[in-house]
């Protein structure tokens, strides 16, 4: 009798997994489908705060960069891979070349003049900077640099943002030009403490938006409907 009664519960222990597998199933179709897919997400919470520090941090650190978070405003982003996990960061701040209370508000401007060049005078207000972007190594080749792309044209189009102000590192520099971004070289490259070599660099985000349609990589915004949250111009 003892028998038969293992044997039923092992029977309904088979059965109850192969229906939690089969609902996992379901749940796996349903996040690889583009349309359901959270592609990133803000940083609000103190939580993600940590998240968000964590990734770049430990990334800055193996690199040998100093660890300087920015003090000022500035919009944040957790990337997201396909299982809605935290992959990489950016951080997008407003370009202020001058300084407010004696502190900078750029993080960039130090190291190249940005604001002598005629189109960032032209466009001053339109300009952003970006930093912080960061990939977690165990998550290189998963596409995540696609959505970072992504980010910049989805943040450009709701922020009414032209240009993208950045050191890149080389390296980077021509991964960006191998996905065919509009990116321009404003100067000689500068040299980090470490010997790394960073291009002042400008994306033609208004450009990019204009002609999507030339980019393999670009994905219409999924997760974001109206303008991004806690961005001041």
């Amino acid at each position: 009798m003892s028998n038969r009664i293992l044997n039923v519960k092992n029977s309904l222990i088979s059965v109850t997994v192969k229906i939690i597998y089969k609902e996992l199933l379901k749940t796996t179709v349903i996040s690889s489908n583009l349309e359901e897919r959270q592609l990133y997400r803000i940083v609000k919470s103190d939580e993600d705060m940590e998240i968000f520090n964590r990734i770049w941090m430990e990334n800055w650190s193996n690199k040998g960069y100093d660890i300087e978070p920015y003090q000022g405003i500035a919009t944040r982003f957790i990337i997201l891979n396909d299982c809605n996990l935290p992959a990489a960061t950016i951080e997008i701040v407003h370009y202020n070349p001058e300084k407010k209370n004696f502190k900078k508000t750029s993080t960039i401007e130090d190291w190249f003049c940005f604001s002598e060049n005629e189109i960032v005078k032209r466009n001053r207000n339109l300009c952003c900077e970006i930093d912080k972007v960061s990939i977690s190594k165990e998550y290189n080749g998963q596409k995540i640099l696609d959505r970072i792309l992504n980010l910049l044209f989805h943040f450009a189009e709701k922020n009414n943002v032209k240009y993208y102000l950045a050191l890149i590192e080389s390296i980077f520099f021509r991964t960006l030009k191998f996905y065919k971004v509009p990116i321009i070289k404003l100067g000689e490259a500068v040299t980090y403490s470490n010997g790394s070599k960073f291009i002042p660099s400008m994306i033609d985000v208004e450009y990019g938006i204009e002609h999507k349609e030339r980019f393999d990589w670009f994905m219409h915004n999924n997760n974001e409907t109206e303008a991004i949250y806690g961005f001041t111009t």
